[in-house]
């Protein structure tokens, strides 16, 4: 789920609004003044728009005996890696 065309177009006017409305203010006190209105929608929207764009990888325990300068463990090394850059 994303955020509905009509509210993207209203935060983007809105940060129109507030660049317009000085356009002499120093760029300090512009993102001063930006940021809360940035910080705000990213906080609304953030959880639903990083759910559908970020995959989640979860950790996989490395086994207990396993040594990577072992040559026993050169094949379950392998292995990991090669799941690892497939799920990359």
């Amino acid at each position: 789920m994303k955020p509905s065309k009509a509210n993207v177009k209203a935060h983007l006017d809105k940060i129109r609004e507030v660049i317009k409305a000085d356009k002499t203010t120093k760029q300090a006190n512009l993102i001063r003044v930006l940021n809360p209105v940035l910080r705000g929608s990213a906080n609304y929207h953030g959880h639903v728009v990083v759910k559908e764009t970020t995959p989640i990888h979860r950790h996989i325990k490395i086994r207990a005996n396993a040594n990577p300068h072992d040559p026993e463990g050169e094949h379950y090394f392998e292995s990991r890696w090669a799941t690892k850059r497939q799920n990359s």
